[in-house]
């Protein structure tokens, strides 16, 4: 993407099929780079609902890999972590840390503070008859059929996101995966 094109947004939005397909790693490869934002003009939107959807990924994403380190572990036993061994200290210290409970919260939080994205409710921007009707209606990112449901985050986040854009007078460059 050109400099030009990026200068004439002063917003930038980033749907969760960005944080999936880069693996939901928030420190490092392409999410890595959104530290940017920090020194940029351009406002980082993260808004509630990506927010919470990115979330409820990554805490499924820690318990399933939490539950893959336990089965190479467990694997492991009979050689590796055998009764009084510092090895055995270390599987119980990895499997059942308190810090795995609250290990998406403080990534995100963190990411928040690396980029300075502008974390907004957007519940504070959306009109639920609007929604309705778009919704009725079949506009994108409703279909006409298949899972209607499933578009309502991106719905609500997209009417919040341009009557926010409206407000502060910025154009928002909005990039997702999904074909709606």
């Amino acid at each position: 993407m050109s400099d030009e094109v990026i200068k004439e947004y002063g917003a930038i939005l980033v749907d969760t099929s960005i944080f999936d397909g880069n693996g939901l790693r928030l420190e490092k490869g392409g999410l890595g780079k959104f530290s940017q934002f920090k020194r940029s003009p351009t406002v980082y939107l993260f808004p509630d609902v990506i927010k919470s959807e990115v979330k409820n990924h990554l805490e499924n994403k820690i318990k399933l890999s939490r539950a893959a380190l336990e089965k190479a572990l467990n694997d492991a036993g009979d050689h590796l972590f055998f009764e009084g061994s510092e090895l055995n200290d270390s599987k119980q210290t990895l499997i059942d840390s308190k810090e795995m409970d609250g290990l998406a919260d403080s990534r995100i939080d963190n990411f928040v503070n690396a980029t300075v994205a502008l974390v907004f409710n957007c519940g504070d921007y959306v009109s639920v008859p609007e929604l309705l009707a778009g919704y009725f209606s079949c506009i994108p990112p409703f279909a006409e059929s298949g899972k209607k449901k499933s578009e309502f985050p991106d719905a609500i986040v997209l009417l919040a996101v341009e009557t926010w854009s409206e407000q502060n007078n910025l154009k928002v460059l909005a990039i997702a995966k999904d074909e709606d």
